[in-house]
């Protein structure tokens, strides 16, 4: 149901598109080439002023260290943000593995999809006394290899 009215939307939004864009289409056919032409070489032209301004500013020592700390500024927001993105997502990613997975045939997983449960673990949770026994264990089996029986 929710497919079906997403294509309705975009056929309507698409449709609307078009009727726009035609509208302006004998507007555009109008306007003379040379005019055309003139207006790409004014653009191109502050563009390369814009450019020679900014080549200009750079040489300049005194203005290369504020524009470093902007940076810098950008790029660690855009790292936090970026973390916190990721922590809602395992935050979502928790919630729907706590609430029984995504619809489906009622396992958590879609049709089709296998079932992967995970192996018991083998050792036993390491407990000071478990801990040193290992220890212990470890060390005899160093003095068994390096003393020749």
């Amino acid at each position: 149901m929710f497919d079906l009215l997403l294509i309705i939307v975009f056929i309507g939004s698409a449709g609307a598109l078009w009727y726009r864009v035609s509208e302006k289409i004998p507007e555009l056919v109008a306007i003379p080439d040379e005019v055309i032409v003139d207006r790409l070489h004014d653009d191109s032209a502050r563009v390369r002023v814009f450019l020679l301004n900014l080549k200009h500013w750079w040489r300049e020592e005194q203005y290369r260290e504020p524009l470093w700390r902007f940076c810098e500024k950008v790029v660690y927001r855009l790292h936090i943000f970026l973390l916190r993105a990721d922590n809602g997502m395992m935050a979502l990613l928790k919630k729907v593995r706590s609430l029984g997975g995504l619809p489906g045939n009622g396992n958590g997983n879609r049709k089709g999809d296998q079932i992967h449960e995970a192996e018991p673990e083998t050792t036993p949770p390491a407990s000071p006394s478990f801990r040193s026994a290992l220890i212990q264990e470890v060390r005899r089996k160093k003095v068994k290899s390096v003393v020749p029986e």
